[in-house]
């Protein structure tokens, strides 16, 4: 995605949208990236976190409203900088684990 190049970015806010389909794994490497807004979009499918992401700057994000399927939250945990997260509203086809 052309996001990824603006290296610089540090805050991303694309709240309501109509983005489909996957969250780009490449967003969540973006090195001063502390803010990110995907609230209330028709984002679906599976939590992709690299491995890479543990570097991350990431300290807020925001995905309520969507309708992830087929997968856990587990890859969020990867991101150990993170201070906020949102999941309101989280339309998904699992039960999320509270002890996350």
């Amino acid at each position: 995605p052309l996001v990824q190049n603006l290296t610089k970015l540090s805050h991303i806010d694309l709240l309501n949208n109509y983005f489909t389909g996957i969250i780009p794994p490449s967003i969540f490497t973006m090195p001063f990236l502390s803010y990110l807004n995907l609230e209330r979009n028709n984002l679906n499918g599976y939590i992709e976190v690299p491995n890479s992401s543990t570097l991350s700057s990431l300290q807020t994000l925001y995905l309520g409203h969507n309708h992830f399927e087929g997968n856990k939250l587990e890859p969020i945990l990867k991101l150990t900088n993170l201070t906020h997260l949102d999941l309101c509203f989280l339309n998904t086809s699992y039960p999320i684990d509270l002890n996350l």
